[in-house]
């Protein structure tokens, strides 16, 4: 697997409501004061957590582009996907921020390609 975590990636940085220590390659959302926290199940997605620091610190998302992230459950190539459970991607058509490339397992890796249309 590579350890390339975007590719032609926009990003975005803002303070973390939350510790955000571990969680990169996991999906973020704002908070009610503009700050980073976890995604969970159904939330519209912010971006995947590029790096992620402790409670006030700026953490860093990517926006945009094809990027890397946990998948929640096993995924085929070509289906949109949504936030689910603990900041993970899961299929789904309500607050679609991507489509996958490729087929993983769930806790494996998944290509994302961003398309919050």
């Amino acid at each position: 697997m590579s350890v390339t975590r975007s590719d032609s990636a926009f990003r975005d940085a803002r303070p973390s409501g939350a510790s955000l220590v571990g969680k990169e390659l996991y999906l973020a959302k704002r908070d009610s004061n503009g700050n980073f926290v976890l995604a969970g199940s159904g939330d519209i997605v912010a971006g995947i957590i590029y790096e992620g620091k402790d409670t006030t610190y700026w953490s860093t998302v990517v926006t945009g582009g094809l990027f890397k992230v946990v998948a929640g459950e096993a995924l085929t190539e070509g289906v949109k996907v949504a936030a689910g459970a603990g900041g993970t991607a899961v299929a789904g058509t309500t607050n679609s921020f991507g489509v996958t490339r490729n087929q993983v397992s769930s806790g494996e890796i998944v290509e994302v390609m961003m398309d919050q249309s």
